[in-house]
């Protein structure tokens, strides 16, 4: 799971393309900031990618988009880059577990810090412009991506939830208790906003990865 997330410094964020990194608004990237890349920490590395610039935020959806470049290139070919996008909010179906549609995310939760953590659950709930889940997370998440488990289509994010790390109920881990759901922005949001991502994700498609993530093609990076 290291390879799906980037540790954006008391946040976590992940790789759209090579160049650009998602993470929240909220989280306050800046140009200089440097972070960890999955493929980085995969081989024992840490801060391998520099931020450049923020290209697009919102702070309505809370998301950020920030151009980053490699420190070290070796640790781009050992990342995971989101393969899909969703464009539609039909490709998401909310409800109970088993039936809703199947979503996992990975980062770094404050409980668990250094190391980064896999959570799975539902899609539970549309609200405005969120997706509201079940998937356990916790302070330090903010940022991370929230994927469709059965083909890696990036649904939403990280943004909020209803409790801190430590607070009364933190760790209520009932599926179906509304006041336990966590949330983020819908991708189809943030997608209709977007022109960034509308040439990342031609009609949802990263046309430079495999289906799983794994990089195909950048001209821009020497083979390591």
């Amino acid at each position: 799971e290291l390879q799906w997330t980037v540790n954006v410094g008391g946040c976590s964020g992940h790789m759209l393309s090579t160049k650009y990194l998602l993470t929240a608004n909220h989280c306050g990237p800046s140009a200089g900031s440097k972070y960890t890349s999955g493929g980085c920490m995969v081989l024992g590395c840490k801060s391998d990618l520099q931020a450049v610039k923020v290209v697009e935020s919102n702070a309505g959806l809370d998301y950020s988009i920030v151009e980053v470049k490699w420190l070290r290139t070796d640790s781009a070919w050992k990342q995971r880059y989101t393969p899909q996008i969703q464009i539609s909010a039909t490709e998401v179906t909310t409800g109970r577990d088993g039936v809703a549609t199947k979503i996992f995310t990975v980062g770094f939760p404050t409980d668990k810090n250094p190391t980064a953590m896999y959570a799975e659950g539902y899609a539970k709930a549309k609200s405005g412009n969120s997706l509201r889940y079940n998937v356990g997370i916790i302070n330090g998440n903010s940022g991370g991506a929230v994927w469709r488990t059965d083909d890696f289509t990036l649904v939403s994010m990280t943004n909020n939830g209803p409790h801190a790390f430590g607070q009364p109920g933190w760790n209520n881990n009932d599926p179906e208790d509304e006041d336990a759901w966590n949330g983020g922005s819908a991708m189809d949001k943030i997608y209709a906003k977007s022109t960034l991502l509308k040439t990342i994700f031609d009609k949802g498609l990263n046309r430079a990865t495999s289906w799983e993530g794994y990089l195909l093609y950048d001209p821009s990076l020497p083979r390591p």
